[in-house]
């Protein structure tokens, strides 16, 4: 009979916690640049638009 102890080779429990946390931190920065990224290009496009329309009202 084979009396070797069986070893298991899978992840602990505190080891999973540790990669979701890891992942749940990088998604929520990545988030937070993509939400600044998209309120800066909508600024940029209302600064154009404002620059569109006070050249248009000088030239009526």
């Amino acid at each position: 009979m084979n009396n070797e102890p069986k070893t298991m080779n899978c992840f602990t429990l505190v080891e999973m916690l540790i990669v979701v946390g890891i992942t749940a931190l990088l998604a929520a920065i990545a988030i937070s640049v993509a939400a600044r990224i998209d309120n800066k290009a909508k600024q940029q496009l209302a600064e154009s638009n404002i620059a569109i329309l006070t050249a248009a009202l000088q030239q009526f």
